[in-house]
């Protein structure tokens, strides 16, 4: 079983993970800028062939996808098990950890698993259900970086926020405050050393459940005219305000 990745950063990622096997590179030109010399140079030394393709073969392939004239073929994501990710984090005295639920725009995957590998996160938790999958388009928008973490899909969202609860995270969810809900300025909080950070879909938000499994509620200011920041603008903002808390609270 095999699936297609296209775009330059994505492959190369792929290669330099070696966490997927890939089969087949596919190019419309010969490589000519660095990255692209790089990607094929990693192809030649792990023994994967490359083949050149009218750029048709891409638009037909690919169609409406910014493919930068390169595709591979690879085997499927291979994400972890939860029990896998519980184990570890039995020993863990800090971390940061991402659970996304109703999460389903691939560009909006993509961005926050960027944003998670760049801020440090440990691992990221989806539920199947309601959920974008890791994807060509998603690994495109994420700029390869879901390569180079450690991704959880779960049949119970909820389930899986009361398990890593249980291993000394508290879970940090993100909501617009509202009459019946207590939410806090993100700008104020003072992280745990140990958080789990939950976000909504959109306009959505969480599901009932999995709001009524956080510690704290959080939001974020909004001084402007415009009511709301997309989930990914949003996501990276509070990744980094953990990472600042971090390591304000090492000095």
């Amino acid at each position: 079983m095999s699936e297609f990745l296209y775009g330059k950063r994505p492959i190369l990622e792929t290669l330099r993970a070696r966490r997927r096997r890939v089969s087949r590179l596919f190019f419309a030109t010969p490589p000519q800028d660095p990255e692209a010399q790089s990607l094929m140079t990693l192809g030649q030394e792990q023994g994967v062939p490359g083949q050149q393709m009218p750029k048709k073969w891409f638009e037909d392939k690919f169609p409406g996808s910014l493919t930068q004239g390169w595709a591979a073929e690879v085997s499927p994501y291979p994400y972890s098990a939860l029990e896998e990710l519980l184990q570890k984090l039995e020993s863990k005295d800090e971390g940061t950890l991402l659970a996304l639920d109703q999460i389903q725009d691939p560009q909006n995957l993509g961005a926050i698993l960027r944003s998670a590998e760049c801020s440090g996160v440990d691992a990221v938790v989806l539920p199947i259900d309601r959920s974008a999958a890791v994807t060509a388009a998603v690994s495109k928008a994420a700029a390869g970086a879901e390569e180079h973490l450690q991704i959880i899909q779960v049949t119970n969202l909820s389930r899986a926020i009361a398990a890593m609860k249980e291993r000394g995270y508290w879970a940090v969810g993100t909501a617009f405050p509202g009459p019946e809900l207590k939410v806090s300025d993100a700008l104020e909080f003072e992280w745990p050393a140990k958080t789990l950070l939950i976000l909504g879909a959109e306009g959505k938000g969480m599901r009932r459940l999995t709001r009524e499994g956080c510690d704290f509620l959080l939001h974020l200011p909004l001084l402007g005219k415009i009511s709301s920041l997309n989930v990914s603008a949003a996501a990276a903002i509070f990744l980094y305000q953990v990472l600042k808390s971090r390591r304000i609270s090492k000095k």
